[in-house]
């Protein structure tokens, strides 16, 4: 996984993006999703780097037991 969050931070870096490197959310892009941080605001994008939640959360925690999010703001 930490392989796969680099190559997506090096893609995602030069449009503000930081992908969040922390275990539990590092868990997300083996379900194809990639949690990304910019300007202390949390978003999810899909493997072809579109966002599907939106940039909007002071935090967003990926629940791998029930393929959740929980996100706060």
């Amino acid at each position: 996984m930490e392989y796969l969050a680099a190559v997506y931070g090096e893609q995602l870096k030069e449009k503000g993006y930081a992908v969040v490197t922390d275990q539990n959310n590092q868990k997300a892009l083996a379900y194809g999703w990639i949690i990304v941080k910019k300007n202390d605001m949390y978003s999810v994008l899909n493997k072809e780097l579109q966002e599907i939640i939106g940039l909007k959360y002071s935090s967003i925690y990926f629940d791998e037991y029930n393929l959740n999010y929980i996100v706060s703001n």
